[in-house]
């Protein structure tokens, strides 16, 4: 939390919203949710999910919100509880899905409530730190049976559609309901851990 003094104002800037609420919790198993959720749904619409990255989102959302405790909760339940419910994603893409969505959202929510506080700049190394933790991932666990190349062209690629919304969007979205957060329940009573 920051606190910025004027001669006759006192406010209070929190980059995050604390985990420990009831609400806190419930909006938190909502975007865990909404990660299971829109990847079913885009599948099932036959809409480009690696173009999209539906669960992505929702991770680094959670991140930007809660900080680093919300963003690796997310990324570690949402992809683990959707092959669960519906197989997918498949038993040999789970753990190095699970690797990066959780790398997403400790790498967001870390540098938004601990080391720069910028969500934009968050969100954008938070994407680098995920894609270069599965490539990492997948080389020393020699999961791929392809070319090298081709798999890391189909893996990153696609997803800088959904990386520039990513970057946009998401920040604006996270810094709308801290705020609205912060209306209703006051800066104290919410007030992000250190």
């Amino acid at each position: 939390m920051i606190l910025i003094a004027d001669e006759n104002v006192v406010a209070f800037h929190q980059r995050t919203l604390s985990l420990s609420t009831s609400r806190a919790l419930l909006v938190e198993l909502l975007l865990i949710a909404a990660a299971i959720v829109f990847p079913a749904l885009a599948h099932l619409a036959d809409a480009p999910v690696r173009f999209l990255l539906p669960m992505q989102c929702s991770v680094i959302l959670a991140g930007l919100i809660y900080c680093w405790r919300g963003g690796v909760l997310a990324g570690l339940v949402a992809p683990i509880a959707s092959f669960l419910l519906s197989g997918s994603p498949s038993l040999s893409v789970l753990p190095s899905m699970t690797a990066e969505l959780a790398t997403y959202g400790f790498v967001t929510g870390i540098f938004r409530e601990k080391v720069d506080g910028n969500p934009f700049l968050s969100v954008v190394i938070a994407l680098v730190a995920g894609r270069a933790f599965f490539v990492v991932f997948v080389l020393i666990t020699k999961r791929v049976t392809t070319n090298y190349m081709l798999c890391f062209t189909a893996a990153l690629f696609p997803g800088l559609i959904a990386a520039a919304y990513q970057i946009f969007l998401l920040p604006l979205l996270a810094r709308g309901w801290i705020k609205r957060q912060l209306r209703r329940t006051g800066p104290s009573s919410n007030a992000a851990r250190q």
